[in-house]
């Protein structure tokens, strides 16, 4: 019995030591949290006796992962709170940087002057929240060697918080000794491209000019591009994406006329041409085909076609075609027609037409070997000078003689 009593005395002191006020109720902004935010604690304070709570005051009780705020409202105080009332307030309170991903306890105390304080926890759910900038598109057009392109790229950010000072450019390789690797594709003009921020699921595109080498082979590149970026916690994060560029050159051929024997094409006549192939584009044209194609003003009266194999860039060919000029043709120079079908560098069948001109000689003209009859200033025209030369010599010597009389 004595027992029971003391134990009810001791409960009974407690409670009036506790004081009547309490944390009723206590949620915090934003939920969840992540590591570094700020977040606020709303508090409602509650003054269960029937008598007025004085100095009232309102403190977290920190530990890890928590800590004061810079804007000093870690605190609230209360002159008064009156019987059976509420009052509100709001903490802020700091979440460490390195937080890990869980739950913790954070404990609020409301104390009236004089008595124990009564406190409340509350669970905050911290998730590290991360940005994640990659590339998800990109737009690169083949290039031939030698040749600079524009690159468009675009990022975006499938992370879950705003990602901020992003540069992205290509990489330079080093080797073990620490010398940079020369790559055929390097970026032209400034080496990263900056943006200062990306919120998640934002896009932006970026362009760049890409240089080809002269001597880059023709195949597809594979660029490494690397993308430095920070969360607002200024935490560095890199990866490296790689794209590729495909470095092709197309066979370029042309051809040129001259003629195989003394007989210039006149109207009506008939001669052996030499058509003179080459190929002027950078990469090789296999099993090229040629054929000279008769039209109103050319009958081509030999083979028209002729294989020539494989020309390779700067490389030079040739074969002989017989033309007959129609008869009523004018002389002048006129577009003869010659085809060329070959396989490109990527083994696609390739048809090319080419204009190429012929002289068509007067009958006078081919009978002249290709001169035309002279006109009179032909013959005048020396014979005056001829005869300016004879004035001045004589105009000289006459000079002379008259000096020495």
């Amino acid at each position: 019995m004595v027992l029971a009593i003391a134990l009810a005395l001791a409960v009974f002191s407690a409670s009036v030591l506790a004081g009547a006020v309490q944390v009723s109720s206590a949620t915090y902004t934003p939920t969840p949290t992540g590591p570094g935010k700020l977040i606020s604690v709303f508090v409602t304070i509650k003054n269960n006796s029937n008598s007025v709570a004085d100095q009232v005051s309102v403190e977290p009780q920190l530990n890890y992962p928590f800590s004061l705020s810079e804007t000093g409202r870690s605190s609230l105080f209360f002159d008064a709170i009156p019987p059976f009332q509420s009052v509100s307030g709001t903490l802020d309170i700091q979440v460490d940087k390195q937080a890990l991903n869980g739950t913790y306890t954070l404990s609020i105390v409301a104390q009236e002057e004089g008595l124990a304080g009564v406190a409340q926890d509350v669970a905050v759910q911290v998730i590290s929240f991360k940005p994640q900038v990659e590339i998800v598109s990109s737009n690169i057009p083949d290039a031939v060697p030698g040749q600079s392109v524009q690159a468009e790229i675009e990022v975006r950010n499938i992370g879950s918080s705003n990602a901020i000072n992003i540069l992205i450019g290509t990489v330079e390789s080093l080797t073990s000794t620490g010398q940079i690797v020369e790559r055929p594709i390097k970026n032209i003009g400034p080496s990263l491209v900056y943006l200062d921020s990306l919120s998640p699921n934002e896009s932006r595109k970026v362009s760049m000019t890409l240089g080809v080498d002269s001597t880059a082979e023709l195949k597809t590149h594979l660029i490494p591009f690397k993308i430095r970026f920070q969360d607002e916690n200024r935490s560095e994060s890199e990866l490296t994406r790689f794209l590729g560029i495909r470095v092709n050159a197309s066979a370029e051929l042309d051809a040129y006329f001259s003629l195989e024997s003394e007989v210039l094409l006149s109207p009506g006549a008939r001669s052996l041409v030499t058509v003179n192939l080459f190929n002027r584009g950078v990469s090789s044209a296999r099993n090229v085909v040629a054929e000279v194609l008769s039209s109103d003003s050319f009958t081509v009266m030999s083979e028209p076609q002729i294989f020539i194999g494989t020309l390779d860039s700067d490389d030079f060919d040739s074969f002989a075609v017989d033309l007959k000029v129609n008869s009523d043709l004018a002389p002048g120079t006129y577009p003869v027609k010659v085809a060329f079908e070959f396989k490109n560098e990527n083994n696609e069948n390739m048809r090319v037409e080419k204009e190429v001109p012929l002289r068509v000689f007067s009958a006078q003209e081919a009978a002249g070997n290709g001169k035309s009859s002279g006109s009179v200033f032909d013959w005048i025209l020396p014979l005056i000078v001829i005869a300016l030369v004879v004035f001045f010599v004589y105009r000289r010597y006459r000079n002379r003689n008259s000096k020495r009389k």
